[in-house]
């Protein structure tokens, strides 16, 4: 019997460190994408968007959007990771594997604000599938 516990107990240790690595995934790629849309990579933002972007949202109308937020926010003095927050699903999509990766920003113009970015897994990496800033 004792034997059964500590192997129940060795298991709950073992899951939060087995969540990290897929946190730290989605987390680096939300930062990756962030990189872009911080040099104003635009284009390469939306090449490297979710099929769900690309497929509701054209090229011009995507830089659009990205430019109006960020150009209302300004440049980035700092951001730090919140948070990350698996889901199977969101309103308005099919069901699958999202995540939302919360950041918090200072922004030159806008001051200190939420960045959320979410990711879809598709193609076996994560894309983004939407950005804003609250």
């Amino acid at each position: 019997m004792k034997l059964h516990i500590l192997a129940a107990l060795a298991l709950l240790w073992a899951v939060p460190a087995l969540a990290a690595p897929a946190e730290n995934e989605v987390a680096g790629a939300a930062k990756s994408w962030l990189g872009l849309v911080d040099a104003g990579n635009y284009t390469q933002c939306y090449q490297s968007a979710a099929d769900i972007v690309r497929q509701g949202v054209s090229a011009a109308k995507w830089k659009e959007l990205i430019q109006f937020g960020r150009g209302k926010a300004g440049a980035v003095k700092s951001r730090e990771l919140q948070g990350v927050q698996f889901t199977k699903t969101l309103p308005g999509v099919p069901d699958g594997d999202y995540a939302n990766v919360a950041f918090d920003t200072d922004f030159e113009t806008k001051g200190f604000s939420t960045e959320v970015i979410t990711l879809v897994h598709e193609h076996g990496t994560w894309k983004v599938g939407g950005y804003h800033i609250e």
